[in-house]
């Protein structure tokens, strides 16, 4: 087992990334921030690229972290991302909130500028399908807080 992890501020706990020894991704290269909030790690897996990330973002919103995080993103250049992440907002807050609120949050609204221009989905569905889907409110919830998102394509 392969362990990337990032643990900079002993006041936090930060966040980790395991990769069990039988899969075959090599680590090319990695970013840790300063606070123990993320950690990116690219790599080969099965002749592709792939870029995994583990983030946990802070409660309050931090303009700074979302621009340092979405342009380290943007640097490491990869066409396959996947996402672990606690953003700690929610994109649907009509759907997710008791009760149901219309407007966003600001952790909300930089998610979603991170999703969109990535081009990043859900880990079952693109986003935009997604949407359509929930707001049938055939189901209650649309919430991607603690959910994979990867690439599409």
């Amino acid at each position: 087992m392969e362990r990337l992890e990032n643990f900079e501020n002993q006041s936090r706990r930060g966040v980790i990334t395991l990769i069990h020894k039988n899969l075959p991704f090599s680590v090319t290269a990695t970013h840790k921030d300063n606070d123990g909030r993320y950690i990116l790690v690219k790599g080969m897996l099965h002749g592709k690229t792939v870029l995994l990330g583990n983030i946990y973002a802070p409660n309050p919103q931090d303009d700074e972290f979302c621009r340092i995080l979405f342009s380290q993103l943007m640097d490491m250049d990869c066409a396959n991302i996947i996402l672990a992440s606690d953003f700690n907002c929610v994109l649907c807050p009509k759907m997710d909130k008791s009760p149901p609120q219309s407007t966003s949050s600001k952790n909300s609204k930089t998610l979603w500028q991170i999703i969109n221009e990535l081009d990043l989905i859900q880990g079952f569905g693109h986003i935009s399908e997604l949407q359509h889907h929930w707001s049938a409110q055939k189901h209650k919830v649309c919430n991607t807080q603690r959910h994979g998102q990867g690439k599409k394509g």
